[in-house]
């Protein structure tokens, strides 16, 4: 079991130290070349045997375990290589860019777990830290932090922060469009949703919530057609999703609330 291991003080000698870091190498390998998510598993976990302080495989294991949904247990991996890159970082300034990397992957997983608070508390020291240039992902996962707090306002200044630092960066400006219709602002809202459905930039185009997002505000300005076509497209992405089955319920709706033919 991954949260069995033990994470030792005791000395490690060269040996072992550099079969860690021959166990890591080969479990990167596996994992993004030969998409291979449980032999990397295997691998990473025995680099961990052999150096319990290989930051790296801490933050390896707890990549794969968040992506694979296990979001329990990657965030212990993922704050021991915090931990591990801070006291690194103290030493070598060099460390700085992985260390707010770091924090910010672990910000991740905690807001997947519910835990905002502290989500924000771990991004703190990564926002305007001119050794982070990638401020757009820190200042969205804040934005999504606070829109979990209902921080509508303060969540929409952080994000337009965000698409600032990044113009075709989908995801905050789907996140934007959601705080800005929380606030009724539905105007600036459905600019943020055309933003992130540009076709210009891959994937952007399949982001299933923005289409909900955006068929929401476009009912909401009375716009029944083309919130039927978001709708229908964001079904269709994914029927099963949960927002696959908000979009289906918003198509009954439309249809229950549209006139009949030849009615006026």
């Amino acid at each position: 079991m991954i949260l069995g291991l033990l994470w030792s003080c005791s000395a490690v000698n060269e040996e072992q130290r550099e079969r860690s870091i021959r166990e890591y190498r080969l479990a990167v390998a596996m994992y993004r070349d030969e998409h291979n998510t449980q032999g990397a598993i295997v691998a990473v976990s025995r680099a961990l045997r052999s150096d319990p302080n290989n930051a790296e495989a801490h933050r390896l294991l707890g990549i794969i375990l968040g992506t694979d949904g296990r979001y329990a247990e990657a965030e212990p991996h993922l704050r021991r290589c915090v931990e591990l890159l801070a006291q690194e970082a103290a030493q070598d300034p060099a460390k700085e860019y992985d260390l707010a990397d770091a924090r910010n992957t672990l910000a991740a997983v905690l807001l997947n777990l519910g835990r905002d608070e502290e989500t924000i508390a771990v991004l703190q020291p990564v926002i305007g830290n001119y050794h982070f240039p990638d401020q757009h992902l820190p200042l969205a996962n804040l934005g999504l932090a606070m829109l979990h707090q209902r921080r509508f306002q303060e969540a929409a200044d952080v994000l337009d922060r965000a698409v600032v630092n990044r113009p075709d960066f989908c995801v905050g400006y789907y996140r934007l469009g959601e705080a800005r219709y929380r606030l009724g602002d539905f105007g600036r809202a459905l600019e943020a949703l055309d933003r992130a459905l540009d076709p210009r930039y891959t994937g952007c185009d399949r982001n299933q919530a923005a289409y909900r997002a955006r068929g929401e505000v476009h009912a909401r300005l009375h716009q029944l057609e083309a919130a039927q076509a978001d709708f229908e497209r964001c079904r269709d992405l994914d029927p099963r999703s949960q927002d696959g089955h908000e979009c289906e319920t918003q198509l009954r709706s439309l249809g229950a609330s549209a006139p009949a033919p030849g009615g006026p």
